[in-house]
């Protein structure tokens, strides 16, 4: 156990699962942004199902991670952590507002796979408006998402 904490991996990965987590925000909104309004069926929005399931794969990847990379510090002691909140913590709003913003989408595409679970060759409507929002909330959320990856830069050549 002692080699997961002192291994250099869990970083590599966790940087790893942020750019495959980037390119999938990236590749979905492009999907999302190919749609038209309209009735589509689920062969016609493939593309965002497969860039979300790897999105989803690199946000898995990156909690296992941090929590390795957070376990790391934790015999530090409450002075080191307020001696540097910051430099440790100053992704944490941003990641929280990526999983509210998430929170949406998720449940939007749950109830689309369900209806073409339940109906083979159903269509599922999706008006401009919809689609307008959808568009707009992955782009606040690829633009977060490249700002944690920024700001967990700033956690080298701290203590």
């Amino acid at each position: 156990m002692d080699f997961i904490f002192s291994s250099p991996i869990p970083t590599i990965v966790n940087y790893l699962a942020l750019a495959v987590g980037l390119w999938a925000l990236f590749m979905r909104g492009r999907a999302i942004a190919a749609l038209s309004p309209g009735a589509h069926t689920k062969k016609s929005v493939k593309t965002i199902f497969n860039s979300n399931n790897i999105w989803y794969l690199a946000v898995l990847l990156w909690i296992i991670t941090s929590l390795i990379l957070f376990g790391r510090t934790l015999d530090m002691g409450l002075d080191w952590y307020l001696e540097n909140f910051w430099i440790r913590f100053n992704s944490a709003p941003a990641i929280i507002f990526v999983f509210i913003l998430e929170f949406k989408l998720m449940i939007l595409f749950i109830r689309w796979r369900l209806s073409w679970k339940k109906f083979e060759n159903s269509t599922v409507q999706i008006d401009k408006s919809q689609l307008r929002s959808l568009v707009i909330f992955n782009k606040i959320e690829l633009a977060l998402v490249a700002l944690i990856s920024i700001l967990s830069l700033s956690r080298y050549g701290s203590n």
